[in-house]
């Protein structure tokens, strides 16, 4: 069985050497995706005016950056227009050839995901914010060195001497596919993809019985009931509203700062370091949970929550980003996937609220105040959390 998992890993003791190479790799990266966005949108403007017959495509974005990137500055660069200069961009050829071309493929992807209607336009991207860039496996290696006694690894890109040194092993053996070099405030971090293969998944009798239902909220993470009727109830971090006075602090100082200066830059390390944090302790307490469900349960029942459209209750929206649950249920997915599990989700429209668990009984109106439901047979009353997990437990 073929998986795929990526390590994320801190770069450590980043010489200016080194800092100014990814800042580099990064910046081409990010002009290589505006630019060809731009031009992307000029030829689609140009097909719907009848001026060409075929609408824009990243292959052929790629095959004119490539031409164009080999033209070197002109004797009077420095006294052309910023919109001239644009046209003239060398200085990409001082990275890897990969990572522009890289940046267009996924501005392709971009669009494909955009005209299917499952994400928005693509966006110009701005410096400072989510700088990234992307070296295959040919160009990028991992090497194990000794060092004073001690074991370290070190990451090798192309078109600098010296080593990335890694702050700890990578947890993957198998094969490297790509590294992804990405700065959180003043870090920067290499994802490393991997593809393993492990031997197929095998369930037993024993834990092809159990099950679960999770129903998702704010005021609790997940209340879930199992096929034993245990219930668990985990109240999750918050981590947005843990720190948020910490972050409108931060904000305020930036808004003081002269923008564009080093002062205005710094804040903006620290907010963007802040953001990085709390993404962290979402994501730790997510990976740990779904991995403690997954290892005891076979098949998981979730619903389908349309987040989208509960983000535009503006008393609630904050909180719902806070949670997380879309995060939350993929990693659900790709780790039952990985031991042969089952992931039931409901349908959307599926009432996990409204019925009963006891009779299958149907309520008419329910409000976010009712914490309590009363079946109208028999009489029970239930948890409004607790019944939505034992219908979602009971699905598929």
């Amino acid at each position: 069985m073929i998986i795929h998992r990526a390590h994320k890993i801190k770069l450590t003791k980043l010489s200016s050497q080194q800092k100014s190479y990814l800042l580099t790799s990064a910046g081409a990266s990010r002009f290589a995706y505006n630019w060809g966005l731009a031009e992307w949108k000029k030829r689609y403007e140009d097909y719907t005016q009848g001026k060409t017959k075929t609408p824009p495509n990243a292959y052929d974005l790629r095959k004119l950056f490539n031409a164009r990137k080999k033209i070197e500055n002109p004797s009077h660069y420095d006294e052309l227009t910023w919109e001239q200069q644009r046209e003239y961009f060398h200085w990409v050829t001082n990275v890897s050839k990969c990572i522009p071309q890289q940046a267009l493929i996924n501005l392709g992807t971009a669009y494909q995901r955009f005209f299917k209607k499952t994400a928005k336009a693509p966006r110009f991207k701005l410096k400072g914010k989510d700088d990234s860039f992307y070296v295959d496996n040919e160009n990028a290696k991992i090497i194990k060195k000794e060092v004073n006694g001690t074991t370290c690894f070190y990451l090798s890109l192309p078109k600098i001497d010296n080593d990335f040194l890694l702050t700890e092993e990578p947890r993957f053996q198998g094969k490297l596919l790509s590294v992804t070099v990405s700065r959180h405030g003043e870090s920067w971090y290499a994802a490393l993809s991997y593809e393993l293969e492990i031997p197929d998944p095998v369930v037993d009798k024993k834990r092809a019985t159990t099950k679960i239902g999770i129903d998702l909220g704010i005021k609790h993470f997940a209340v879930m009931v199992d096929h034993g009727e245990v219930t668990f109830e985990e109240e999750g971090p918050k981590a947005l509203k843990r720190l948020l006075g910490r972050l409108r602090l931060l904000n305020r100082r930036l808004s003081k700062k002269v923008k564009q200066s080093r002062n205005f830059e710094k804040a903006k390390l620290k907010i963007s370091s802040l953001h990085f944090r709390i993404s962290n302790i979402r994501k730790d307490f997510q990976h740990k949970l779904s991995t403690d469900i997954v290892q005891h349960y076979h098949q998981v029942g979730m619903e389908t929550l349309n987040v989208k459209g509960m983000l535009k209750n503006h008393k609630l929206s904050r909180h719902i980003s806070d949670a997380g649950w879309y995060q939350f249920k993929m990693m659900i997915k790709y780790k039952l996937s990985a031991r042969g599990g089952i992931l039931v989700e409901a349908d959307q429209f599926f009432a996990s609220t409204k019925t009963m668990s006891c009779c299958d009984v149907k309520l008419e109106h329910v409000t976010l105040s009712d914490r309590t439901l009363t079946c109208p047979s028999c009489g029970i009353v239930h948890d409004r959390d607790i019944n939505s997990a034992r219908n979602l437990r009971d699905i598929g």
